[in-house]
């Protein structure tokens, strides 16, 4: 697992030399859904059932994504 994450690393880092990555896009209320997301995975991961993601708690993130994009949707 490290290694896939050093080699998305590099592999970014890369094409970033060749075309800078632009992050106008990127808002405060999809970092702060990002932040959100990573705290229920952390949350969900290490303190229920001995570090696993249940099916409900899958489903809970799940229910999370869709809303995320549907709101994503609206606002188009």
């Amino acid at each position: 697992m490290l290694i896939d994450i050093f080699f998305l690393i590099l592999g970014l880092g890369c094409s970033a030399t060749t075309r800078p990555l632009a992050f106008n896009d990127i808002g405060n209320f999809d970092l702060l859904v990002l932040t959100a997301a990573c705290l229920l995975f952390w949350v969900f991961g290490w303190f229920f059932k001995e570090r696993t993601i249940t099916r409900i708690e899958g489903g809970l993130l799940t229910l999370c994504y869709i809303a995320y994009v549907t709101l994503l949707i609206i606002a188009a």
